[in-house]
């Protein structure tokens, strides 16, 4: 694995490789719990490390933010979750 793809089985490492401009594969594994809102940069994609990999976000916040110019952002094989209430 070169510094182009970071794995991530913690909060804390997907938000770090989100902010990483030298990461443009994070490829997450397990059951993430209460992640806040995460952006992907220009050029990064995000996977699932298997069939079971999960992000849950944390109630109140945006979940995955995408722009209209997707800039080569690529989300596969993850699923997904918030809450659809917002404060």
């Amino acid at each position: 694995m070169n510094h182009q793809e970071q794995s991530v089985a913690t909060v804390d490492a997907l938000v770090a490789a989100t902010k990483d401009a030298g990461v443009q594969h994070i490829v997450a594994s397990g059951f993430l719990t209460n992640a806040p809102s995460i952006r992907l940069s220009s050029g990064q994609s995000l996977r699932g490390d298997g069939g079971e990999s999960r992000i849950a976000f944390a109630a109140g916040t945006d979940g995955l933010q995408l722009s209209s110019a997707l800039s080569g952002r690529r989300v596969t094989t993850i699923r997904t979750t918030g809450s659809m209430e917002r404060p």
